[in-house]
C-alpha cells in the first residue's frame, strides 16, 4: 500500500524532473489540479469503491454512495505550502497520522472530522449540490471507472472457461475541480477497509461487504441481478475473443522486453 508514502508536490518543472531523476525515472506524474473543489474550505477527493465478477466477459459493480476523505487544513494555493501534505494530500491514511490521532489505536468512538459521507456532502451546506451531483458529477464518475476498466480488459482477460471463480475489489480514487468535473486519481487493489475508523465509516464497510457477499452469490449460482443494497451492475459486456486476449498477451510481451533493453538513466 502507498498510503500517501512518496507523494511530492512540485510547483516547476525543473524542480520536479530533478527529483524525478534522482529516483531513476521510477515515478508516475499527474497534473495537479490548481482550482480543487473545497468542502468546509479543504481540499477532498472521493473513494469510490467497485467490484469487478469478471473481466471476460466484463463484468463490473459499482457502489454508489462514496465517501470524501478530507485534508486537515484549509486549503492554500501559496507555495511556502506546497510541502504541507496535510493540507495537499487527502488519503486518510496521512491525515490520522498527524498530531493526536496518531496515538488513538482500535475503532475511534466518534467519527473521524475528515471523512464526510455522500449525504453530508450533497445534504444542506455540503460541497455539491444534490441537483448537480445526479445530473453531473456521478455520471461522469460512473463513465470514469467504466472507460478505465474497458481500457485494461484486454490485459486482465484471462477468466477460466466455466467462468469466474473470483472477484476483485478496488477502490477508485476520484478529485473534483471548482467546475464540478471528476478527475481519475487511481484505482487501489486493496482499498481501506477502515476497522480503526469512526461508527458511521465502519458501518458503511460492513454495510458495503454485505452488498458483495449478495454478488457473489448471485454470481455462483449464475443468477441475474442488477442491484443490491447501494450497488449497481454500471457495465455488462460480451466475451473477448480468445484471438484478442492472446494479441494483448503477446503485446505485453513485447512491451516488458523493450523496456528491459533499454539503458539505465
Amino acid at each position: 500500500k502507498n498510503c500517501g508514502r512518496g507523494v511530492e508536490v512540485w510547483a516547476h518543472h525543473e524542480a520536479l524532473l530533478r527529483s524525478a531523476a534522482s529516483k531513476g525515472w521510477n515515478v508516475l506524474t499527474q497534473k495537479y489540479i490548481e482550482k480543487p473543489l473545497l468542502a468546509g474550505g479543504r481540499k477532498f477527493d472521493l473513494r469510490v469503491w467497485v467490484v469487478v465478477t469478471s473481466w471476460n466477459a466484463l463484468q463490473v459493480w459499482v457502489h454508489d454512495q462514496p465517501y470524501a476523505r478530507l485534508s486537515k487544513k484549509v486549503f492554500s494555493s501559496a507555495p511556502e505550502a506546497w510541502t504541507d501534505t496535510s493540507m495537499h494530500l487527502t488519503n486518510r491514511a496521512v491525515q490520522k497520522v498527524e498530531g493526536e490521532e496518531a496515538e488513538i489505536a482500535g475503532p475511534r468512538d466518534s467519527d473521524e472530522p475528515w471523512i464526510w459521507l455522500l449525504p453530508k456532502l450533497i445534504g444542506s451546506g455540503g460541497a455539491i449540490p444534490a441537483a448537480k451531483w445526479k445530473e453531473k458529477v456521478w455520471p461522469s464518475i460512473v463513465g470514469g471507472i467504466a472507460a478505465v476498466a474497458a481500457a485494461v480488459q484486454q490485459d486482465l482477460a484471462f477468466e477460466p472457461e466455466g467462468g469466474p471463480a473470483r472477484l476483485e475489489l478496488f477502490g477508485f480514487d476520484f478529485i473534483l475541480d471548482s467546475g464540478y468535473h471528476p478527475w481519475f486519481l487511481e484505482a487501489n487493489s486493496a482499498p481501506d477497509m477502515c476497522p480503526d475508523a469512526g461508527p458511521s465509516l465502519r458501518n458503511w464497510v460492513q454495510d458495503a461487504c454485505h452488498g458483495i457477499a449478495d454478488i457473489i452469490a448471485a454470481t455462483r449460482a449464475g443468477t441475474s441481478l442488477e442491484e443490491t443494497g447501494h450497488w449497481h451492475r454500471a457495465i455488462s459486456s460480451a466475451r473477448l475473443s480468445t484471438h484478442m486476449v492472446k494479441a494483448a498477451a503477446v503485446q505485453r510481451t513485447v512491451e516488458r522486453r523493450r523496456l528491459a533493453s533499454m539503458p539505465a538513466p
